[in-house]
């Protein structure tokens, strides 16, 4: 019972003042495209056939790609300033939904369904890129981390 109580705190699909998916949050904050970012909205399978979503940002002449993984709370449209920030980097840019997030499976998120999350990100991106880095912010910065030493770990 304490370790549900502890993931409901800890994993907050909806932040204040935003809403479960992007396209209902307030005007600024629903995609990249309202910024004049060219964005196209992609559908990514987890190993264990969880659907996800996420946003696919192309940077001409990149050769690196960055998954971008967002922190506890909200959905990936709640941290758009960060986003912002990220695609005027020379990188090419896939910001990963978590399930239970946004538009992903409603699933309830915990550590192991993140990392298979993480891991469908990085698949994407490796069918795109031969580099691919992580971004990371909060328990997205966490989960990157343990995903690559994972990685490492396997070769």
């Amino acid at each position: 019972l304490l370790w549900k109580a502890y993931c409901l705190a800890l994993y907050q699909p909806i932040a204040p003042g935003f809403a479960q998916r992007c396209s209902d949050n307030p005007v600024g904050w629903r995609s990249p495209r309202e910024h004049g970012i060219r964005c196209v909205e992609v559908q990514l399978r987890a190993t264990d056939a969880t659907e996800l979503s996420g946003w696919w940002m192309e940077h001409p002449g990149a050769s690196v790609c960055l998954v971008f993984c967002h922190a506890t709370h909200g959905n990936v449209g709640s941290h758009m300033q960060f986003i912002r920030r990220l695609v005027e980097l020379p990188v090419h840019l896939l910001a990963v939904e978590y399930r239970g997030f946004g538009n992903s499976a409603p699933l309830a998120p915990d550590e192991a369904g993140l990392i298979l999350d993480v891991e469908a990100g990085y698949r994407y991106a490796r069918n795109r890129c031969d580099k691919v880095g992580f971004v990371g912010q909060g328990l997205g910065a966490a989960a990157a981390v343990k995903f690559v030493v994972n990685l490492k770990s396997r070769f």
